[in-house]
């Protein structure tokens, strides 16, 4: 049983390097078999949801924008190797006119290379991110814990966006929290 995610979220965790991660009640390592009947969902367990959901909507709203530029710049890299003899006729007469041709190819290899790259780096944190926010779900579930949560935004000053994140729970001692996030 992986007794992190569980410890993660809990008050009671004290962590070393030595022992690694401990119970401060019993001070052992964790046995239990699906729940703790003595985890304390408190503070460390409100920031880290409030934040991997806040991180979770932040880089899901990006998407739409990272497909779009990959696609366009795949567009036109793949346009600028098609076309490169229509863009080097000009200068045809020119004593190295194979040389200019090869780099508005390389050009365009360049392109479709750094579009791939980028759309890469967006989805290896995307599936970080998603990953972290469904670990601490999974946890909730098997507290029988739900929760719906709320992103307002709020006045942008000088680049810096003010995010207020607001969670509704179920089943839990809390009905509501609310933070505000500056993200710039």
């Amino acid at each position: 049983m992986k007794y992190t995610r569980h410890c993660i979220l809990c008050e009671n965790q004290i962590t070393s390097l030595k022992n690694g991660s401990i119970c401060s009640l019993s001070n052992k390592t964790p046995n239990f078999n699906k729940s703790c009947t003595k985890i304390n969902l408190d503070e460390k367990f409100e920031n880290k949801l409030q934040i991997s959901n806040l991180d979770f909507h932040l880089i899901h709203k990006k998407k739409l924008k990272n497909y779009l530029c990959f696609f366009i710049t795949i567009l036109i890299g793949i346009l600028i190797i098609i076309f490169n003899g229509f863009l080097t006729e000009t200068i045809r007469p020119l004593k190295y006119y194979w040389v200019y041709r090869c780099i508005i190819i390389g050009i365009g290899i360049l392109l479709i290379i750094n579009a791939n790259f980028s759309l890469q780096r967006f989805l290896n944190k995307l599936r970080i991110v998603k990953s972290k926010k469904n670990n601490i779900d999974r946890v909730l579930e098997v507290y029988k814990i739900s929760y719906k949560a709320f992103f307002y935004y709020k006045e942008s000053i000088h680049g810096n966006q003010e995010i207020e994140v607001k969670i509704e729970y179920k089943n839990w001692k809390k009905i509501q929290t609310k933070t505000s996030y500056i993200i710039s």
